[in-house]
């Protein structure tokens, strides 16, 4: 197993350098996906050694995901742990993933969560999306909306091509469930950073429509 890290970032200058770094303790070569930032992310994460992909303008989430796994196949990976450059994933976790992986063709890291550090809303959508997505999966699942994760061989070729937000994340597990692979969940420390990205509406509506596609 030939295993990297993809990270897409927007708008993360002051904490990607640490979680490139963080990634190659661990061992990996790190793609930063560099979508769009006005802030320096790209750069900053070329300086801690990455290799970074650059999207002229910001695309989102799904489509950051898509141009660093098309990358990483094409530089001979068959595994890819995806985590985002905010600072909310300890790359010390990796470990952990790539070991499950050798099982199973996804790998959720599945959160430890102090629920009085998360708004009421985001419990509520976290929740509500992962019982239903287990339903459409046909497995339970907990924490479908973690980005924390390891896809390796066959998954990796099922990244949906027209989600561009963080629906595709959704979308990816639901075609991963579909096709009789192999999905584990694997506990993981949240380190509690800067605001998410998440966009309560539109991206609750987003993953929503995925939802409702499959039901």
């Amino acid at each position: 197993m030939t295993a990297c890290a993809v990270v897409p970032a927007y708008r993360a200058a002051p904490w990607v350098a640490q979680v490139v770094e963080g990634v190659r303790t661990a061992g990996l070569p790190c793609y930063v996906v560099d979508d769009g930032c006005p802030d320096g992310s790209g750069t900053v994460a070329d300086a801690a050694g990455a290799v970074v992909l650059r999207h002229p303008q910001n695309r989102g989430k799904g489509a950051a995901l898509r141009t660093g796994v098309r990358r990483a196949r094409a530089d001979g990976h068959d595994c890819v742990v995806a985590l985002d450059a905010d600072g909310q994933h300890d790359p010390a976790s990796i470990p952990v993933l790539l070991q499950a992986a050798t099982e199973a063709e996804l790998v959720i890291g599945c959160r430890r969560r102090d629920p009085r550090r998360m708004p009421w809303t985001r419990r509520c959508t976290n929740g509500s999306s992962s019982l239903l997505l287990s339903r459409i999966c046909g497995r339970a699942l907990h924490d479908t909306q973690s980005g924390f994760r390891a896809y390796r061989g066959p998954a990796l070729d099922l990244l949906p091509p027209d989600r561009d937000r963080y629906d595709a994340e959704s979308e990816w597990l639901v075609r991963i469930a579909r096709a009789g692979m192999r999905i584990v969940e694997v506990p993981i420390d949240t380190l509690y950073g800067p605001p998410s990205r998440y966009r309560a509406v539109r991206d609750t509506l987003l993953i929503a429509a995925v939802i409702v596609e499959h039901l």
